[in-house]
């Protein structure tokens, strides 16, 4: 039985990202199950993250940021990233609780 790469990438991917934001919260969920790469690829991401370093900034600057510290993964080994990215301040207003979902896979080899 080979390891999947999805949880290695998963721990590179938040340390970049806890590094570069300092977040207050940060999920990360692995979504290669829903497409052809399969479960725990570490290919395609959603991700919420909650940091000061967004006050002020528009939703482009803010998933730059996010971009950024990725870095070289975004070339290598991350096909698709959709980030959720709020101040402390929105979050608080949200509840802590935030809705972010991301669509199933309509190419490749599930194209109809």
């Amino acid at each position: 039985m080979s390891v999947r790469p999805g949880p290695m990438r998963r721990e590179l991917l938040l340390a970049r990202i806890q590094e570069s934001l300092e977040p207050t919260f940060i999920e990360l969920v692995d979504e290669s199950y829903k497409h052809s790469a399969g479960p725990d690829a570490g290919t395609h991401w959603r991700c919420v993250v909650v940091s000061a370093a967004f006050d002020g900034k528009r939703l482009l600057q803010r998933h730059r940021l996010v971009y950024g510290a990725l870095g070289d993964a975004m070339n290598t080994f991350v096909h698709a990233f959709s980030p959720k990215t709020l101040t402390p301040t929105e979050y608080s207003a949200s509840g802590q609780a935030v809705q972010h979902d991301t669509p199933d896979c309509m190419g490749g080899a599930k194209a109809h």
